[in-house]
């Protein structure tokens, strides 16, 4: 005899974005992009899908995993990380200018990684930020320099 099969478990998930938690009743069998779907649609300012990260316990959510794939089937606190446009600007080459799409939270040490790997750059030697026009220390992050949506940074290569 068959044993029925089991309803997915409902759990609450709370996103965490910059001290403005949201809470979302989500079934553990739900992907990732569905719950950033449902963010898309329900939290206060409506952050498009491509522009979420989900970071739960360490690890950085993929959006064709479910849910229980991660281990999540009680409720849980997940942090939203909002990605940005971005754009590059190569030093001397104002032709040289590139759209990307990051993680707000990375450094500019990872930063130079990103460009240096899309852009074949063997050497970043520095950023700037062209707003206020200062060099980007390695250990500091993007947010930490008010770069936001749209920003510009040039970079310098050896």
């Amino acid at each position: 005899m068959d044993s029925p099969s089991q309803e997915p478990k409902v759990i609450e998930v709370t996103i965490d974005w910059i001290g403005a938690p949201c809470s979302y009743k989500i079934k553990t069998s739900a992907t990732v992009r569905e719950l950033k779907k449902m963010i898309k649609d329900e939290f206060i300012i409506g952050i498009p899908v491509k522009k979420q990260d989900l970071e739960y316990n360490g690890e950085w959510l993929q959006d064709e995993a479910k849910l229980e794939d991660y281990g999540i089937d009680t409720d849980v606190d997940i942090n939203l990380v909002r990605k940005i446009d971005l754009w590059i600007v190569k030093d001397k080459d104002e032709m040289s200018t590139y759209l990307m799409l990051v993680n707000e939270t990375i450094t500019v040490a990872k930063l130079k990684e990103i460009i240096a790997e899309q852009f074949g750059e063997s050497n970043i030697s520095w950023l700037r930020d062209n707003r206020n026009d200062i060099p980007l220390e390695d250990h500091m992050t993007l947010s930490h320099y008010g770069i936001t949506e749209n920003s510009e940074v040039k970079y310098f290569s050896d």
